[in-house]
């Protein structure tokens, strides 16, 4: 029951409060988990590229800067395992480019699965790649 402790994730239709402002969407994440390192909160914003919009409601931020939030909270948490399905979902150029960064600086130590369909940019720093195709041709033959 307290496996959460332990497994962080983000996913295209995972949602944040929209009411709260990003101070309170974090302030309730920390009530779950904390951030890796003993990592601030001011840290953790700066990170996120978010820290002008930390106490405006994140019903006003874009898609991109939602999923900024999102990834920034999984990422950034203190966790064994991080579960990332189509991590650069609504990311511009730039956007993805800061995920990949922010993903190499912080998933040592850590089990990383990512779920995706822009290999590419999405996967970067995986070791092992299962195509899930590979699977559906051999459950076909059975």
């Amino acid at each position: 029951e307290n496996i959460f402790r332990d497994v962080a994730l983000a996913t295209p239709y995972m949602t944040n409060y929209d009411e709260f402002t990003l101070q309170e969407n974090i302030d309730f994440f920390l009530s779950f988990k904390k951030f890796r390192n003993d990592m601030s909160v001011r840290e953790a914003v700066q990170l996120m590229g978010l820290s002008k919009q930390l106490n405006k409601q994140l019903k006003h931020y874009s898609s991109g800067m939602k999923q900024r939030v999102k990834l920034g909270l999984a990422i950034l948490s203190d966790s064994k395992i991080l579960l990332l399905d189509e991590p650069s979902s609504h990311l511009d150029v730039n956007a993805i480019a800061w995920y990949q960064d922010l993903l190499k600086k912080h998933s040592s130590e850590r089990l990383v699965f990512v779920a995706s369909n822009k290999e590419e940019a999405e996967t970067i720093g995986c070791n092992l790649k299962i195509n899930i195709e590979d699977f559906k041709l051999l459950d076909a033959q059975v």
